[in-house]
């Protein structure tokens, strides 16, 4: 399986799996998205949360950031400014 995100600025980002491979990552290992504002991250938990995605807790503060995490499958991914 395959996913491709493609973003601003020639962006891409490609996740692969192998059908019937449950992958696996190192404790705590996850992918983040620094976005520029708070706004930004808000934008972004609404629209994933609007898309049916299974967020969990809202945008707080998280030590000297802002964002949320959320699992997608068995992968950890962070949104924050």
């Amino acid at each position: 399986m395959v996913a491709v995100l493609s973003g601003q600025d020639d962006f891409s980002l490609v996740l692969m799996a192998s059908k019937g491979i449950e992958p696996s990552y190192p404790e705590a290992f996850h992918i983040g998205f620094m976005l520029g504002s708070a706004e930004a991250v808000l934008k972004a938990y609404d629209k994933l949360v609007s898309g049916g995605i299974a967020v969990g807790q809202e945008p707080r503060k998280i030590r000297d950031r802002f964002g949320f995490y959320f699992q997608f499958e068995n992968l950890m991914i962070e949104v924050g400014h």
